[in-house]
C-alpha cells in the first residue's frame, strides 16, 4: 500500500475524467487505453468533490469530521484508506 503523505496537496492526474451522476456519485474514466472506471459514492464521494476543488488531505478531514464529529477516529481511518488506494491506483499524483 502506498504511503500517505498528509502535507502534500494531491492532485488528480490529467487523464482522469469524473462526472457526477444525479444520485451523488462521482464515475471516473480514464483517457488512456486502460479501459479503467472507478466509482465513488457515500462521504468519499464528497471528499473526491472537495479533493477535486483543491483540498488538501488535512482540509477535507476537518470538514469531514465537522459533519461527522463523533465518528472522528473513523473518519480518519477510512480517508486515509481512500487517498492511499487512490494514490496506489495512480488516480492521484
Amino acid at each position: 500500500m502506498s504511503e500517505l503523505d498528509l502535507n502534500k496537496l494531491y492532485k488528480v492526474n490529467d487523464l482522469i475524467v469524473s462526472k457526477k451522476d444525479s444520485h451523488g456519485i462521482n464515475m471516473l474514466v480514464s483517457l488512456d487505453e486502460s479501459n479503467f472506471f472507478y466509482r465513488i459514492d457515500g462521504i468519499a464521494s464528497s471528499a473526491w468533490d472537495m479533493l477535486v476543488e483543491g483540498l488538501s488531505f488535512q482540509e477535507i478531514s476537518e470538514k469531514l469530521i465537522s459533519q461527522y464529529p463523533d465518528h472522528k477516529t473513523q473518519v480518519i481511518k477510512d480517508l486515509e484508506e481512500f487517498f492511499k488506494q487512490l494514490i496506489e491506483m495512480k488516480i492521484l499524483e
